[in-house]
């Protein structure tokens, strides 16, 4: 059955793509991807009992941002309480995949961001965007795009990944990189040296 569409709703979702790309940029696929799931949702041909997508965006919320001001007065966004970064790994468990976008800032840097093993230590897939020519950390453990096209079939991969392949090796990851086993190891290294 096909849900009743007011005229004004039929124009925003006939300009659903442009109004996205105003928001999200450098994803063309995934713009037009969700697009049709909204549309297809809209009138009423989802699949009945699931969501048309739910996501967990994470970063810093700064409370000055216009364009967080503007998503969060959208109904169906939800601002979480912050949480430390000790609490992180238990709440991104929730999350079937976790997903690493391109950030202006990290464009050049060769350094793994600390999000990449909160995000190992859950033992989920994990799927990031690559700069041209990045080193990809972990090939055996995350899934690396390079186009946007690229992005949606490694998340429609990672979400098909069967359980257990390599959710071992990527908690491994995730715990080596750890403050605790950090510290062990450089208080190790200062008492081989003789400093303490």
């Amino acid at each position: 059955p096909v849900s009743r569409i007011t005229e004004d709703e039929s124009q925003r979702l006939l300009h659903l793509e442009e109004t996205l790309r105003c928001r999200v940029v450098g994803q063309e696929e995934a713009v037009s991807c969700l697009s049709r799931a909204i549309r297809r949702s809209r009138v009423g041909l989802k699949e009945p009992n699931r969501p048309v997508g739910s996501f967990l965006l994470l970063g810093p919320g700064d409370p000055d941002n216009p364009l967080l001001e503007r998503t969060l007065s959208c109904p169906n966004v939800t601002l979480h309480r912050p949480e430390t970064l000790l609490e992180l790994p238990d709440y991104l468990a929730w999350c079937d995949v976790c997903l690493d976008l391109l950030r202006e800032r990290d464009r050049g840097l060769d350094i793994v961001p600390s999000r990449i093993y909160e995000y190992l230590s859950t033992g989920h897939p994990v799927v990031t965007m690559l700069w041209p020519g990045q080193v990809e950390h972990f090939p055996d453990v995350i899934y690396g795009a390079h186009s946007s096209e690229d992005f949606c079939r490694l998340c429609e991969q990672a979400l098909a990944e069967a359980p257990g392949w390599v959710s071992g090796r990527r908690k491994n990851y995730g715990e080596q990189a750890a403050w605790s086993n950090r510290a062990a190891e450089v208080s190790r290294i200062l008492r081989t040296a003789g400093f303490c």
